[in-house]
């Protein structure tokens, strides 16, 4: 800094000193040709002064005495006796012409003079001369005749020219005087200009030592604010939100800020001449580094986004703005780097993309249960037909015969292909799940137990003792969990050991799982260690009739997917080739608790009461009828709500009321269950009835209660099912 000040000082004088040398030479061309032209002015008025005054004066004497002489000669002598001035020789008539002669001299001096002086008042006087001297010319001649008295009128022309003469002569007295003063006031303007002269030198001097100290304070002040602007740097640079690392033109690290040691865990000590290469995380390629320094080393910029690891091992992302900087030559000095740490936004991105995945896959599955609902609904109305008429077929056979024994057979796959209706129903939009309070630990014992049968993988289960209920739909999380636990024994076809996990997960933990509603549930877990998924099929597992399975059809974790998405919950899956995978479940948990699961009672298949069955499908009809009456019902069917309210209040009024009344959801072009209910609750609120669809894609089949049922059924069912729902209801008060 002080060498900075010395040197503008110095700078500041000599500019100073070529200024007040110039300031002074201009004064004095300044007045030396004020004296020049003062000398010359002085010179001028002494010669005019002396010229035109002296003339005029002795001009205006002579004519006065030609005048005189004039009137001498032309009045009696008598008339000028006391006048002393008048000569004594003037007395005869060429005396007088002489007068004239002399005084046409004197005017014609006097014209001359007036050319070459201008003065107003002069012109004036000398203008009354001429004038009445032209009147005495004009009678010159007379004059010249003969001798007579002056008249009055010419006596007072005479005496008024003479006047004039002697005011001319006055005007010129003072005139002179004023000169002479004018001459007088030049000769003290030598004096005014040397104090002029002094006193602006002065000035001058005090003006550029203002100037010179005045530059010396703006530079002060200039080098003060450029500290104070470079404490504010290296203030912001310290306590940015961004790391900030400088290195020399090899890449060696020569500063770092704080946030750099927060993010990276490393200090100045020790980074200090090292390459940033010990924060590659092995994310990146050699190439991508290579590429990225034969950019900046050539002087141009880079930005991108990168990971490094911590000096404790954690991986972190920054997004770095790399600049070379340069000297007053081009030549690179230094590189600057400055680095945002992108770890939360890599996330948020990550989990962005997960749930527009998520988002894709349920427009997925919305797309498929459009034509799915509609096949399986269609498909279950025959099943349910097929299923009905086998179990009455079972019925009648006896149990030793080998029609019986086919007959089992035919249910079987008949179930089977229930389940795969069920699937079908799930990817619907209204497969909506039929709810109840389940028990988690009895549900994944159970479920395993059947799924593992017959196979070379075993089960441990890790189930948290305190586990809370879910409310689900049974069959629908039976099939979720199946899928999991074969997938996971598929995984394995060597053998092994499937763990099973089952937590409770509270409000505050579940808010921080992304697409999770937040709130309690519980997650359950099954985990392989199998072949593992690839990352190029992990994100399509969810995908409808997506596999990579010989024989498989897609569909077992697509509709596992659209169930838990039904139910309010989340799956997700984990997984490295070779390593295994963990499939997890969440499920909102239930504020009831429950009782472990009984063993079920013998059940029985003959009932007692009189039916009602409404169903638009004639095959239908006829095979709830021959089911219901074979196992001890008396049955009436119709085909849609009208009939079947006519026939309820036929019976009534009969005295032989129905104790149940079986009602389809769903009856095209006809009054369906949900608006059949309704008008028959309003006149008969003692009515009982069932609801049974093959397509649930109504709140109804889900929330049969609130709309006046006593119970619901899905298609297809055995006769098994159908008699325990009759029985549940006609027992109910």
């Amino acid at each position: 800094m002080k060498a900075n000040i010395e040197k503008m000082w110095s700078v500041t004088i000599k500019r100073n000193v070529i200024l007040l040398a110039a300031i002074i030479v201009s004064i004095i061309s300044a007045a030396w040709g004020y004296a020049v032209w003062l000398d010359s002015n002085v010179e001028t008025l002494e010669n005019y002064s002396e010229d035109y005054h002296g003339a005029t004066s002795s001009f205006c004497s002579e004519i006065q005495l030609s005048l005189r002489s004039v009137m001498f000669y032309l009045c009696p002598l008598e008339s000028h006796v006391n006048d002393e001035n008048l000569p004594d020789f003037i007395v005869n008539r060429k005396e007088l012409v002489n007068a004239f002669y002399i005084m046409d001299e004197n005017i014609r001096k006097i014209q001359a003079l007036q050319s070459s002086f201008k003065d107003e008042k002069f012109e004036m006087a000398q203008s009354n001369v001429v004038r009445l001297y032209a009147v005495l010319k004009a009678k010159q001649k007379i004059f010249e005749e003969k001798t007579f008295e002056l008249s009055e009128g010419l006596n007072n022309e005479f005496l008024g020219l003479i006047t004039s003469l002697e005011q001319l002569k006055r005007l010129h007295r003072v005139e002179r005087a004023n000169l002479e003063k004018r001459i007088l006031d030049l000769s003290k303007g030598h004096h005014i200009q040397l104090y002029v002269i002094i006193v602006t030198i002065v000035i001058a001097l005090s003006l550029i030592i203002i100037n010179t100290f005045r530059s010396i304070k703006h530079a002060v002040d200039e080098q003060d604010r450029r500290a104070l602007n470079l404490r504010k740097l290296s203030q912001a640079i310290e306590q940015s939100p961004v790391s900030v690392v400088i290195t020399d033109d090899k890449g060696m690290i020569e500063y770092i800020n704080p946030q750099f040691t927060r993010s990276s865990g490393y200090t100045l000590s020790e980074v200090s001449g090292r390459n940033q290469s010990f924060l590659k995380s092995g994310a990146h390629s050699q190439d991508f580094y290579k590429k990225m320094w034969d950019l900046i080393s050539t002087g141009n910029e880079w930005d991108g986004r990168f990971q490094n690891k911590t000096k404790q091992g954690k991986l972190y992302w920054e997004y770095e703005y790399i600049s070379p900087v340069k000297d007053n030559s081009g030549k690179i000095t230094n590189f600057i780097g400055v680095k945002l740490d992108e770890t939360e936004r890599v996330n948020l991105e990550r989990d962005r993309k997960r749930l527009a995945d998520e988002m894709l896959k349920a427009q997925k599955l919305e797309s498929v249960g459009v034509l799915a609902g509609g096949i399986a609904h269609d498909f279950n109305n025959i099943l349910t037909a097929i299923l009905g008429n086998t179990n009455i077929a079972m019925i009648m056979s006896k149990d030793s015969s080998e029609v019986y024994n086919k007959l089992v057979n035919v249910e079987k796959a008949i179930l089977k292909a229930k389940d795969l209706t069920q699937q079908l129903l799930t990817f619907s939009k209204g497969g909506k799940p039929v709810k109840k309070i389940v028990p988690v630990e009895g549900l994944l014992k159970d479920v395993s137990a059947f799924s593992l049968m017959g196979a070379n993988v075993g089960c441990e289960f890790y189930i948290s003792g305190d586990i809370w209920a879910v409310e689900v739909d049974e069959g629908q999380i039976n099939q979720v969990i199946n899928n999991m636990i074969i997938n996971a024994s598929q995984a394995m076809p060597g053998g092994g050991t499937i763990e099973i996990v089952a937590n409770n997960v509270n409000e505050e933990d579940s808010a921080g799982i992304p697409s999770l509603k937040a709130g309690r549930c519980v997650m359950i877990s099954v985990k392989d260690y199998g072949v593992g998924i690839s990352q190029l099929n992990l994100s399509k597992i969810f995908d409808p009739y997506f596999t990579t399975k010989q024989g498989g059809s897609g569909l077992g974790l697509a509709s596992s997917y659209s169930i838990i998405n039904n139910h309010g919950g989340l799956i997700t899956v984990e997984s490295e080739i070779d390593n295994g995978s963990i499939f997890s479940i969440y499920l909102p948990a239930s504020s009831e608790c429950v009782a472990a699961n009984m063993p079920e009672k013998e059940k029985s298949i003959t009932g007692t009461g009189k039916i009602l069955v409404m169903d638009d499908d004639e095959m239908i009809r006829d095979m709830l009828n021959s089911m219901l009456a074979s196992i001890g019902y008396e049955v009436v069917c119709v085909k849609d709500g009208n009939d079947a309210i006519e026939q309820y209040n036929a019976a009534l009024n009969d005295g032989k009321p129905f104790d149940v009344v079986l009602m389809d959801l769903t009856i095209p072009g006809g009054l369906g269950g949900k608006d059949a209910i309704k008008i028959l609750l309003d006149t008969r609120p003692e009515a009982k009835a069932i609801v049974y669809s093959g397509y649930s894609n109504d709140p109804v089949m889900a929330n049969f209660k609130e709309y006046g049922f006593k119970d619901v059924i899905s298609k297809p069912f055995k006769i098994d099912e159908m008699n325990d729902s009759l029985q549940k209801v006609i027992k109910s008060s």
